[in-house]
């Protein structure tokens, strides 16, 4: 049995099933354009038409083929073919990216509270159906942010970032029938997969990429600061990439920071960045997949040479993206091999 495809309206009740195929994406590294899709139907359906096709209704995919459900707001960018509707499809994070906060604000409080206000302030318009119960790995520790005017995707993202944790919205079909998204904030540790992903097993198509291109091992990074003479600055050091790569400096601006305690996670965020890593981008062969943010186990042939040297023979990675197309039945996922900092 394929996939299961349903518009929603804006609040999350359901207008129609459709026969549509769907291809989609799942991804952890938020952007403007995060976790695209797009759905084609064809034009005589006798559900297709100006009630169900509006844009801003939502598309809620349920897959029986191992892979987790998916939803994607209707956007224009709409075009026609052999009779065939594209539609674009947008993800449920990516509406973050035209919201923005008040023109001066200071949030304090715990990773939880600032995370479920971001989501509230998001929500006063054009609200999307969210879940008040979200999903979050809170440690405890307070934090001091300066957002001024700034795009709730960037700030959710930073958030995110500088407490080493993934943010998303899981489209879920309540009980009722409605569709809503439960908000999940959670530490980067993410699930354990299962099985170890081989090359020529159960995973083809291998390419690997050692990354990236700014590598930086002693990054000093500046708050919002009226003189130069009294900075408000910290310096973080990887010593493990110093004793590998030598000393390479980098300063880096946070000037939604204005003391030295609010940079230290930033810096060290940056510095986790700014270590080289291998990256991966796979054809699944077999099942069962993984989901973006699972941690994978990888076993590579040994025609990528000199790329293994110096690592283990099994390396733990992290899954960041999974793309899916029906017409190729078979998701691509990428993944980031995972550092550490000392």
């Amino acid at each position: 049995m394929g996939d299961v495809v349903t518009i929603f309206n804006r609040k999350g009740q359901p207008l129609a099933e459709v026969d549509g195929a769907v291809t989609r994406s799942w991804r952890l590294e938020r952007t403007i354009d995060t976790s695209k899709g797009q759905m084609s139907i064809a034009y005589n359906s006798e559900k297709v038409n100006s009630f169900t096709m509006r844009y801003g209704n939502i598309v809620l995919v349920e897959s029986n083929d191992g892979l987790p459900n998916w939803a994607g707001i209707i956007w224009p960018r709409t075009h026609s073919q052999n009779g065939i509707i594209k539609l674009t499809l947008m993800s449920a994070e990516w509406l973050f990216a035209m919201r923005a906060t008040d023109g001066k604000d200071v949030w304090n409080g715990s990773m939880a509270t600032t995370f479920i206000t971001l989501l509230h302030l998001a929500n006063r318009y054009w609200p999307l159906p969210i879940s008040p119960d979200p999903v979050i790995s809170d440690d405890g520790r307070q934090l001091n942010n300066e957002w001024n005017a700034i795009v709730i995707l960037d700030a959710l993202n930073e958030l995110a970032n500088e407490t080493n944790h993934f943010w998303w919205l899981e489209p879920e079909r309540k009980s009722d029938g409605n569709l809503w998204f439960i908000p999940h904030l959670e530490k980067r540790t993410g699930r354990r997969f299962g099985q170890t992903l081989i090359e020529n097993s159960n995973m083809g198509d291998v390419q690997l990429v050692e990354e990236p291109t700014d590598l930086a091992n002693i990054i000093t990074g500046y708050g919002r600061f009226d003189d130069w003479a009294f900075p408000i600055e910290y310096t973080g050091r990887n010593n493990q990439s110093i004793g590998k790569y030598g000393q390479i400096q980098a300063p880096e601006f946070f000037l939604n920071r204005s003391t030295v305690n609010g940079l230290i996670a930033p810096v060290e965020a940056a510095l986790e960045r700014r270590t080289p890593y291998l990256s991966l981008t796979a054809t699944m062969t077999e099942k069962p997949y993984p989901r973006a943010g699972d941690q994978v186990f990888c076993n590579f042939a040994p025609i990528h040479g000199f790329l293994l040297v110096g690592r283990p023979d099994i390396i733990p990675m992290r899954c960041t993206s999974v793309d899916y197309s029906p017409d190729d039945n078979t998701p691509i996922i990428t993944a980031s091999e995972i550092v550490e900092i000392s």
